[in-house]
């Protein structure tokens, strides 16, 4: 059981090159926590300049599971864009480090490279 307000519910973001590159919106349902993650597609123009081009991938979260400061899911993977083959899920964790920070990452490596989220107000 959950608690009343889970710490996690919200609109989280993540940027590289000072574009939005990771959104994550978490919401609490009757009993457990719902998700979505959209990750956006970032290209370098002629000029250098790195710019948005939509969103690459948009999915569900699934299997979420809340454990202290840390909740772990999975999302579908496809073989490449637009594709409707399937690689095995990818596995993130997200660790809160503030009331409205938290890390993202890949995979179950605790040496993994992360991605600051911020939550939106």
């Amino acid at each position: 059981m959950l608690m009343a307000v889970s710490p996690f519910v919200g609109v989280w973001d993540g940027k590289v090159n000072d574009l939005p590159a990771i959104e994550v919106k978490i919401e609490k349902g009757a009993d457990h926590l719902t998700g979505r993650i959209a990750f956006y597609l970032q290209k370098q123009g002629k000029d250098g300049k790195w710019q948005i081009e939509g969103y690459a991938f948009d999915a569900p979260m699934l299997e979420l599971k809340v454990k202290g400061k840390t909740l772990t899911f999975e999302t579908v993977h496809y073989k490449k864009h637009g594709s409707k083959d399937r690689d095995p899920n990818v596995k993130f964790r997200m660790e809160l480090t503030g009331t409205d920070e938290a890390r993202l990452i890949r995979g179950e490596d605790r040496m993994a490279e992360s991605l600051m989220l911020v939550r939106r107000k």
